[in-house]
């Protein structure tokens, strides 16, 4: 595997981290256990701010994604593997990059709401 296989392996792992805490989010709502975890919260938010969500409305996009096509091979290179493409696939929806912005400032808004709604550092 390239630089850049492994760049998007941690990528998707990363996304799916940020995916499941929104959800975890919205379920603490319903299972107030959930909102007494304070540093999977707190480094949750923090990361979905610094890489999701202010560099996509600042005009820019995900670190991870410069670094990717940074550490891409050049074009005259053999096909990547099956599960890197699937990967690829999967992390690299063809849809509107408003839409995924919107998508994504919900998702940093709700979880924002329901953090500072209910804080991790009082008990739920």
């Amino acid at each position: 595997m390239s630089a850049s296989d492994w760049v998007l392996t941690i990528h998707v792992i990363w996304a799916t981290w940020m995916i499941t805490g929104v959800i975890l989010a919205v379920a603490g709502l319903h299972w107030h256990r959930l909102l007494g975890w304070r540093v999977f919260r707190g480094a949750h938010l923090v990361g979905l701010m610094l890489t999701a969500t202010v560099p996509i409305w600042a005009g820019g996009i995900c670190p991870l994604t410069k670094l990717e096509d940074a550490l891409k091979p050049s074009v005259g290179e053999t096909s990547a593997p099956f599960m890197v493409r699937l990967m690829a696939e999967t992390l690299y929806l063809n849809v509107d990059p408003l839409v995924l912005s919107a998508v994504t400032g919900l998702g940093a808004l709700v979880t924002l709401l329901i953090f500072f709604a209910h804080p991790p550092w009082k008990k739920p």
